[in-house]
């Protein structure tokens, strides 16, 4: 496999600091919401963003073996 460009990786950093702060802001939004299904949905999306996260991790970590 190639490895990643510089410019590749600093974008795939970056998405990998959005997906975080996404994940996070979500899973701040189930402690604030009283709304059953408005809190299984913010959970929904903080699991989500924490499972892109993870996935663009491990996609950064292949490719630069």
């Amino acid at each position: 496999m190639n490895q990643l460009t510089n410019r590749e990786l600093l974008l795939l950093e970056e998405n990998l600091k959005l997906e975080a702060s996404m994940a996070t802001f979500a899973q701040s939004c189930v402690h604030l919401i009283s709304d059953p299904q408005l809190r299984a949905l913010c959970q929904r999306i903080a699991q989500d963003h924490h499972n892109d996260y993870q996935e663009l991790s491990r996609h950064i970590n292949m490719r630069n073996m």
